[in-house]
């Protein structure tokens, strides 16, 4: 007979048995989240802070490395990491704020309160900025084309100067959407002359304040001294690792400082709506459209994807020596931020791999899955596929290649898998793109983005007299810089810039590739080369006349 007494013991005991499950279960996952950041648990090495969220909950955070390696100390919950293009989400939150003060409207034209960029035919809205649709080429590209580096100093007023004096842009504006630094650079702009308030100085009072994240802020002055601030690094090729930060006080495409334990509020604010209001909680999640109604992914300096089946609102970080991701699962209230002081870090990738650990009973579709609809075809029915496709309108190149039986995207080292009937989709992290190929012709449909398409190219390899023709002077008005085209010892092909030397291959006859882009050369109707247009990712158009 089971006595009351010793009935309750026995379920004491078993309660504690199941306790000690538990425990054992969460430090077996702990082990496994642990093992992605081993490479960086070292005392001589930058590395990653980590922050798991549920329901509100910091449920994991752990520091793996170094925050600052010259004076031995290690990464914590409380170090302060420069979050690069993560801020974009929190300029985004401040325009809407703003708009609901009243002091602007999302589709103000932007020369409201930028009089000094150049009058356009179709105006540019606060909305393009917001969704990328601006058509603006990248101030980061820009000041990198004009011979300026990351390390180097430049001012705001600068920054405008270089836009205001560009006379074309990327595309019209809501024709397309390509991701641009410049669009949330100008929102840091727009804010003080409509409301009176730095962007930095509106968010601490309305946001960060509010929420009482008390370690983070817009740092739009290098000299301000952050406590418990982790240095950014890049790895030397001889070993070891040098600093590598930056002087420059541009804000809203980046600029934020923040810990794992403030974006624990930030988090919490996604739900609660506590700042802001139930219109700004759902409406910053709204994504843009093109002018053709194609619907973007990318919504008020966030991406609204999925991930393994699931829903998910993310965005990722880079400058300098630090690198940062940001991945929410709404529908599970689950989240997890990688924050990295390393410039070779994966934080997005990481940020993924934790996913899969804390949610893998909840995923519908498999880890690495194939793309939905694929086909088995050989390398020999791969191989009328290869070939060099060139997008006039953008100053685009995609070689795909046979490799180890499968159509690879040598650029991006993305593999296509076949659809049969010449449709290919690529499948990165669950998000498909799809591939058409029609005889020469290349089609590819992206989500949140317009058509694009190539035409396939016949490769040449020009004689030294050909290469020679190209050598010369050549100079752009708009980037107000000379470029020498000449020719290096080994015969090849260099363009030279303010601190840049970068060797030009031959793809087709007149286009070139170099590590950023294609350079395309123009001839007169005698066939004598008067110039190029170079495109440089999210920087096109660009032209050099022959001097």
């Amino acid at each position: 007979m089971v006595t009351r007494r010793s009935q309750s013991t026995f379920l004491g005991a078993g309660a504690l048995l199941f306790v000690a499950a538990l425990a054992t279960s969460d430090d077996a996952r702990d082990a496994r989240v642990d093992a992605l950041f081993e490479k960086w648990e070292r005392a001589d090495s930058p590395g990653c802070a980590l922050g798991v969220v549920e329901d509100g909950q910091l449920v994991y955070k752990r520091g793996y490395g170094m925050a600052n390696l010259e004076h031995d100390i290690r990464i914590s919950e409380t170090s302060v990491f420069r979050m690069g293009s993560v801020s974009k989400q929190f300029a985004a939150f401040a325009i809407l704020l703003a708009e609901r003060q009243g002091s602007l409207s999302l589709d103000d034209d932007i020369r409201k309160y930028l009089p000094e960029l150049p009058e356009r035919e179709n105006i540019i809205t606060i909305r393009h900025l917001i969704h990328h649709t601006s058509g603006m080429r990248d101030y980061v590209t820009l000041t990198d084309l004009s011979g300026y580096r990351p390390e180097d100093f430049f001012t705001e007023a600068d920054v405008v100067e270089a836009l205001a004096a560009q006379e074309r842009s990327n595309f019209e504006p809501g024709e397309e959407y390509l991701y641009s630094n410049s669009g949330y650079f100008l929102l840091s702009e727009v804010i003080p002359r409509a409301t009176g308030l730095s962007l930095k100085a509106f968010s601490e009072k309305y946001i960060f304040e509010p929420l009482k994240m008390g370690d983070t802020h817009f740092h739009d002055d290098f000299r301000h001294v952050v406590k418990n601030r982790a240095a950014g690094y890049r790895p030397l090729e001889a070993g070891g690792f040098e600093t590598h930060m930056t002087t420059l006080n541009m804000v809203g495409d980046g600029g934020i400082y923040t810990t794992i334990e403030d974006l624990l509020l930030w988090d919490r604010n996604f739900y609660t709506g506590e700042v802001g209001s139930e219109e700004i909680r759902k409406g910053r999640l709204v994504t843009g459209r093109l002018n053709d109604r194609t619907e973007q992914d990318y919504a008020f300096g966030l991406v609204i994807s999925r991930y393994r089946g699931l829903a998910t609102v993310s965005h990722g970080g880079s400058w300098v020596g630090f690198r940062t991701a940001m991945l929410q699962f709404p529908e599970q209230r689950f989240s997890t931020y990688v924050l990295c002081n390393v410039s070779t870090a994966a934080p997005t990738r990481l940020a993924r791999r934790v996913a899969d650990i804390y949610l893998e009973d909840a995923f519908t579709v498999a880890a690495n899955a194939e793309p939905e609809g694929a086909v088995a075809l050989s390398e020999s029915e791969l191989r009328p596929f290869e070939g060099v496709y060139w997008n006039e309108e953008t100053g685009g190149l995609a070689e795909l290649a046979v490799e180890d039986g499968a159509l690879v995207r040598q650029e991006t080292e993305q593999k296509l898998t076949p659809l049969g009937g010449g449709r290919f989709a690529t499948s990165e992290e669950g998000v498909r793109t799809e591939v058409e190929i029609d005889g020469a012709t290349m089609t590819v449909r992206s989500p949140g983005q317009r058509v694009f398409h190539y035409e396939r190219v016949s490769s040449v390899t020009p004689s030294l007299a050909e290469l020679s023709r190209r050598v010369g002077v050549y100079r752009c008005r708009e980037l107000d810089v000379t470029y020498r085209i000449e020719l290096d010892d080994e015969n090849r092909l260099v363009m030279v810039g303010p601190a840049r030397r970068s060797v030009l291959e031959p793809v087709f006859e007149n286009g070139f590739r170099w590590e950023w882009g294609s350079v395309l050369f123009t001839r007169d109707r005698q066939g004598a080369v008067t110039g190029f247009e170079l495109a440089s990712g999210r920087a096109r158009n660009f032209i050099f006349l022959r001097e």
